[in-house]
């Protein structure tokens, strides 16, 4: 019987310790990453927040604790009247992707990434922010250096 109840702990162990996990996070860009890209997927800089402002490029980064064998990208909630979709997904290497995402309206989107069975969820708030084009305060405030660019 300790056999039995011990073997069990032992696959019970592996079984654990090998288990895949998966995540997605959105993935900031500076200028320097825009500049040496090759893939063309990082076009645009991005601050990799969850809230930007609609018509803002974002990044997202698909992951597995394993190798990938078979992932999907799903935009599974987005506003009334937006037609925003996701890109095509990028391989990076055999366990993370990268996707593109624009969202096109305010309010709120739903993404899910999955591999292997086991999926991560992601929430993308999108709304109206005073930037460039606005009034006082504006980037021009905090980013001088960069504003130009």
């Amino acid at each position: 019987m300790r056999k039995i109840f011990s073997f069990i702990l032992v696959v019970l162990f592996a079984v654990t310790i090998n288990a895949q996990t998966v995540s997605l996070n959105t993935h900031a860009v500076n200028p320097r990453q825009v500049a040496a890209d090759t893939t063309d997927i990082f076009d645009l800089t991005s601050n990799g927040l969850t809230n930007v402002g609609k018509e803002t490029q974002m990044y997202l980064k698909g992951s597995s604790s394993v190798a990938l064998t078979g992932t999907s990208w799903a935009l599974v909630e987005r506003p009334t009247g937006s037609a925003a979709a996701l890109g095509t997904a990028v391989v990076a290497d055999t366990s993370t992707e990268y996707m593109g995402f624009t969202p096109d309206s305010v309010g709120t989107y739903v993404v899910v990434f999955t591999d292997g069975g086991i999926a991560d969820t992601l929430t993308i708030n999108a709304g109206l922010y005073l930037g460039v084009k606005g009034g006082s305060p504006n980037c021009w405030m905090c980013h001088n250096e960069t504003y130009n660019q």
